[in-house]
């Protein structure tokens, strides 16, 4: 085992320990209010946040001291709508409600530095939130790590477990390690509606999950993740897509990065209903299997890709580069299963190989297959 796992590993135990204590009732784990009465810890507040921002800073000020500020918690620079946040310590905090923890208000461009620190929420409720798992996302938002290798988890909703990006809205990841978020339904990851993108150049994300795009749900029309870096992984058993999801009129882009060891009845790496193009990258160990429910078995259709349009709305594949490989389907199409209303184009620089039933016919599983110069 890697200096690598064992970080990880040990960050998993390290959280372990806190959701157990964050468990415990205690009047230091309650989230401060606005207003401070005799019964809460109070809060002295001396920082200038605009309006929006309120409860983004009650997040920020759930801690430990009597005594709290934002400069305690974070450095920040403020021009405009633009907003730059340096985490200073690890935050953590228990929802007891079923709102979203950090809404990215419209218009604002906001840029989240981890710088080695961590971002937890436990949900004490059996239900999920309303909303996002903690990014509630309908501006512009930016998380990356200058330092080390922060952690965001803990998220727990309906659809967007950690980001639900609303149309005209944007998310930029360029470092971290953001695992262990759940949806219920859709966007283990993130939630992406019509006219929003997803761009991933960097970080690692792990364990995320939802029945339906295990990672990342593209919900429609020019819903968009470009994925150019950083690495994709360690998912559990999803429906449609263990990675992503792409529905009709959505687009994912491709040029870089890891998507490995997923799995789903439908696209252990992919479930495609729209347009897939792929430049470079990686999608391994990702497995298509079936599953019995009662008297019907269905599914392993599609270890890296499944794609499968309709007449009115086919879906396509253009692969230029990169790799599938060593991905799994117990049914067909182990590289890519190219179903009903479906096209997929190679260049001689894209490889499909090393899947475990054969290469070619598990690429080439149905017709409308082109093979570009």
């Amino acid at each position: 085992m890697d200096g690598y796992t064992i970080r990880k590993k040990f960050k998993k135990i390290i959280y372990g320990s806190l959701l157990g204590l964050m468990c415990a009732p205690s009047a230091l784990l309650a989230r401060p209010a606005v207003s401070v009465s005799a019964q809460t810890r109070p809060v002295v507040i001396v920082d200038d946040l605009p309006d929006p921002w309120n409860r983004f800073r009650e997040f920020l000020l759930t801690g430990t001291e009597e005594t709290v500020t934002i400069a305690d918690v974070c450095s920040y620079t403020k021009t405009g709508s633009n907003l730059s946040i340096k985490l200073k310590r690890n935050v953590s905090a228990t929802r007891d409600d079923r709102s979203t923890m950090l809404v990215i208000p419209a218009g604002f461009t906001v840029e989240i530095d981890l710088c080695d620190k961590n971002i937890f929420q436990y949900n004490q409720l059996s239900t999920p939130c309303d909303n996002a798992g903690i990014f509630d996302v309908y501006g512009h938002l930016t998380i990356k790590d200058s330092v080390g290798q922060g952690d965001i988890n803990g998220g727990d909703c309906e659809c967007g477990g950690m980001f639900k990006i609303h149309s005209d809205a944007s998310v930029f990841v360029n470092g971290g390690y953001l695992w262990g978020n759940y949806a219920r339904d859709k966007g283990g990851f993130a939630y992406v509606y019509p006219n929003a993108s997803i761009t991933i150049v960097g970080g690692d994300i792990e364990g995320n999950h939802a029945p339906y795009g295990g990672e990342i749900y593209l919900e429609g029309e020019n819903s968009i993740a470009i994925i150019n870096g950083g690495q994709i992984y360690n998912g559990d058993q999803s429906i449609e897509g263990g990675v992503v999801k792409v529905c009709k009129g959505a687009r994912l882009e491709i040029d870089g990065g890891r998507l490995t060891d997923h799995k789903a009845k439908f696209g252990g790496g992919i479930y495609n209903a729209g347009e897939v193009i792929i430049k470079g990258g990686y999608i391994a160990g990702n497995r298509a299997l079936e599953v019995t429910d009662g008297d019907v078995t269905d599914g392993g259709l599609g270890g890296g890709i499944y794609s499968c349009g309709t007449q009115e709305n086919p879906a396509s594949i253009l692969m230029t580069g990169g790799q599938i490989t060593d991905n799994i389907a117990t049914t067909f199409g182990s590289g890519i299963a190219n179903d009903s209303y479906s096209s997929v184009s190679f260049s001689n620089l894209a490889k499909v190989t090393g899947n475990n039933r054969q290469d070619v016919d598990g690429k080439l599983s149905k017709d409308n297959v082109t093979i570009l110069d």
